[in-house]
């Protein structure tokens, strides 16, 4: 990680600030729930890992291609949601220290590579602590650069801005 690195996650993470604020305005909201975050997280796992089946369904003689760019929209997704619990609650906010924020990443992609994605994915939506990490980790295990988060993240909160807007 490094500061380009740190200014991309700052500008994703004020991004999704905005959007909530809009959202839990829109709304008549004043709070959102540790609960509910942990659900919409529940969902978007779900969502991300039936875009993977070619990898784990075992069963299936023909099974579905895997389409990357969904693929990718349902980690997008996922993204939002843990920005969205840094914004709201203020789990996972990086420290300072790069070389702190790195360690805590590389512990969680060794403790993924040892536990599989499943558990990774589970674990983001179980357990608050380190969320911000935890999908940092799992992004680049899935090889994906924070740069390409960055550019299907901005795509998205377009298209949700647009959503709110319209009424979705």
């Amino acid at each position: 990680m490094n500061e380009t690195d740190l200014r991309i996650i700052e500008t994703m993470l004020k991004e999704q600030k905005e959007l909530i604020s809009d959202t839990m305005k829109e709304f008549g909201l004043t709070t959102i729930g540790d609960e509910q975050l942990s659900q919409a997280l529940l969902c978007e796992v779900g969502e991300f890992i039936s875009e993977t089946k070619q990898d784990w369904c075992w069963w299936m003689k023909n099974p579905p291609a895997v389409d990357e760019s969904k693929k990718l929209g349902e980690l997008v997704d996922i993204w939002s949601l843990v920005l969205s619990d840094v914004a709201i609650n203020r789990h996972g906010l990086l420290p300072s220290s790069l070389s702190f924020i790195d360690e805590c990443i590389d512990v969680q992609k060794n403790f993924y590579r040892d536990c599989g994605l499943t558990r990774g994915l589970a674990d983001l939506a179980s357990y608050r602590s380190l969320r911000l990490e935890k999908i940092i980790a799992l992004s680049e295990l899935l090889g994906y650069s924070l740069e390409q988060i960055y550019t299907e993240y901005m795509k998205k909160n377009k298209v949700n801005r647009e959503r709110l807007e319209s009424g979705y």
